[in-house]
């Protein structure tokens, strides 16, 4: 990428590419009718398996590497979670036990790369257990066959609002109604009001006036402002995040305007592009993407890497010249944070969404 396209492209992520007018690709691609719509992720989690029939006591398998408000949807519905481990690919590492008596089995699409389903269908097809496909991370994401994840398992879940600017934005994608014991109900939306919400949106249509660098100085501001009123610059994460679902519980007024009015094609260049140029100033500082290309079809959430705590200072304020910003992923269980392998807590991505 040239110096002024990677410009182009940065600038991106404070103000997506959106059209004024509403299109009709994203319905070919995602089919509505096979959808509901909820604030978060979390939300479609709890309602899908709620709808699928399982019940108080019933196991699913999920990855140890796992961000740990998920939890909380489990611990709703009373599912008890079985933990499997990943490797340094993100790789499930499962075996014959690891399906002993369990309901459903979750994968995770991470960063919006594709995990290879097609052991895991077969195990699935033979026994009658549930795949659910979380794909919070993956939106626009295709596996090499050229199938958009979330829609390869019996259920798929969407965080849409960690790839498009939305206050809410979370969905639910039912594969096949027939296997379904109840079928969700598409809540109302709502318009929630935020004003740290509205006035980021504010703050986006400033660009050209501001620039990037105002930007962040206000973000800085807002940050501040945070911090007086909650005593931390960014929302924190703690145990309370693991039992208890956020309380609002509707998408927003917005989403599927949002959604709709998506310039897909830009959208999906400019991750790519922004991957492939990371890649590449990211070499310099000698550390390890997760992953070791950018498959076709795949749409990044961020440049995931693995880094030492000696070197993130170093690489924060090398990116802090382009505008970037690095923040560190999963927020793990509690349960697992002091038996995580070291590399769980050593992953650092590069931020594509403001």
């Amino acid at each position: 990428m040239d110096s002024i396209n990677y410009k182009y492209r940065i600038k991106q992520i404070y103000s997506p590419p959106f059209s004024s007018l509403i299109t009709s690709r994203i319905k070919k691609i995602f089919n509505f009718d096979k959808m509901r719509f909820y604030s978060y992720g979390r939300y479609a989690l709890y309602h899908g398996l709620i709808s699928m029939g399982l019940i108080n006591g019933d196991k699913i398998l999920v990855p140890s590497l796992i961000c740990r408000d998920l939890l909380a949807s489990l611990n709703k519905s009373g599912i008890c979670p079985i933990y499997y481990d990943v490797d340094k690919n993100l790789k499930p590492i499962l075996n014959s036990q690891n399906f002993e008596k369990i309901k459903a089995i979750l994968i995770i699409n991470y960063f919006g790369f594709s995990q290879d389903l097609k052991l895991i269908k077969k195990y699935c097809q033979k026994s009658g257990c549930i795949l659910i496909e979380d794909n919070a991370h993956g939106f626009l994401s295709c596996d090499p066959n050229g199938e958009y994840l979330g829609t390869r398992g019996d259920l798929g879940i969407f965080s849409i609002r960690k790839t498009i600017p939305l206050l809410h934005g979370g969905a639910l994608y039912i594969k096949d109604e027939t296997k379904l014991v109840t079928l969700p109900e598409q809540l109302d939306y709502y318009n929630y009001p935020s004003s740290y919400y509205n006035i980021k949106e504010i703050i986006r249509k400033l660009i050209p006036v501001i620039g990037i660098k105002g930007i962040l100085l206000l973000s800085q501001l807002l940050r501040i402002l945070r911090r007086i009123r909650t005593g931390h610059y960014i929302p924190v994460s703690d145990f309370k995040d693991e039992i208890e679902l956020p309380l609002d519980i509707q998408p927003s007024i917005n989403l599927l305007d949002k959604i709709n009015k998506l310039n897909i094609d830009e959208e999906i260049i400019r991750r790519c592009e922004m991957y492939n140029w990371l890649n590449k100033i990211m070499a310099k500082f000698e550390v390890t993407p997760v992953f070791s290309e950018l498959p076709n079809n795949c749409v990044p959430y961020t440049f995931p890497f693995y880094c030492s705590d000696k070197k993130v200072n170093l690489i924060k304020n090398e990116l802090y010249k382009y505008n970037l910003e690095i923040f560190n992923w999963p927020a793990l269980p509690e349960k697992l944070k002091n038996s995580a392998p070291m590399f769980y807590t050593n992953i650092w991505c590069v931020r594509f969404l403001w």
